[in-house]
C-alpha cells in the first residue's frame, strides 16, 4: 500500500465534500444543473482530469446524499440541492468553525437557550462543548448557558449524539431573558411589532 497516495486521495475527497458542501451553502437552494459546472470546475483545480471530473462530482454528491448530508428536491422548475443541518454541521468541521450560516433576516422573537451540565470527569467534553458553540456563533450569557436566536434544535441534537452527551444538555425556548438588550445587540435583531412583549 502506498500511504503518500492514499493520503492524497483522502484529502482530495474532503475537498471536494467541502467544494460541494460549500457551494450549496452559499447559494442556500441550488438547482443541480447549476452546481455541476460550478464544482467540475473547481475539481479542475484540484487538479484531476477533465475526463474524470464529471463522475467524481457525480459520485461525491451521490455519498453526500446517502449520507444526509444534502437533500435532492424536485419541484416543476427542476431538480434543486439543500444543505441539511447535518450538512451544515459537516461543513462546520471541514471548515474548522470558519464557514457560519447566514442570518435570516426575519426572527420570530424566541430565544433558544442551551443549558448543560457536563461532569467535572468529562471536563475536555465540556471544552469542546464551549468551543463549537462559540464557534457557530451562539451568545454566552454564562459558562453553561448558550443562546441563540434561530431555530437550532436539529444542530443540537446532533451535538448530543456526536458528543454522546444527550442527558447533559437541555435545550429551552423562551420569549424573554432578563437583560436581553445585549444579546439582541450581538445577533443584530430586533423584534418585531407582530412579537413585541
Amino acid at each position: 500500500m502506498n500511504l503518500e497516495k492514499e493520503a492524497k486521495k483522502r484529502r482530495t475527497r474532503v475537498n471536494i465534500k467541502k467544494v460541494i458542501l460549500g457551494t450549496i451553502a452559499t447559494a442556500g437552494l441550488l438547482s443541480a444543473a447549476a452546481l455541476a459546472p460550478n464544482a467540475v470546475q473547481v475539481l479542475g483545480v484540484i487538479g484531476q482530469k477533465n475526463k474524470r471530473r464529471i463522475r467524481i462530482f457525480e459520485n461525491s454528491l451521490s455519498r453526500l446524499l446517502d449520507k444526509k448530508l444534502v437533500t435532492m428536491e424536485t419541484t416543476t422548475k427542476g431538480k434543486f440541492i439543500r444543505l441539511t443541518d447535518k450538512g451544515k454541521f459537516e461543513l462546520q468541521k471541514l471548515t474548522n468553525g470558519k464557514w457560519k450560516e447566514k442570518r435570516k433576516g426575519f426572527w420570530d422573537g424566541k430565544w433558544r437557550i442551551i443549558i448543560f451540565d457536563i461532569p467535572e470527569t468529562r471536563r475536555l467534553d465540556r471544552v469542546k462543548l464551549w468551543r463549537l458553540l462559540k464557534r457557530l456563533g451562539f451568545f454566552r450569557l454564562q459558562d453553561s448557558v448558550w443562546v441563540y436566536p434561530d431555530d437550532c434544535e436539529d444542530l443540537i441534537r446532533m451535538i448530543k449524539a456526536e458528543m454522546k452527551i444527550g442527558l447533559a444538555i437541555t435545550y429551552i425556548i423562551a420569549d424573554s431573558i432578563e437583560g436581553d438588550k445585549r444579546v439582541a445587540e450581538f445577533f443584530g435583531v430586533k423584534r418585531s411589532w407582530l412579537f413585541a412583549k
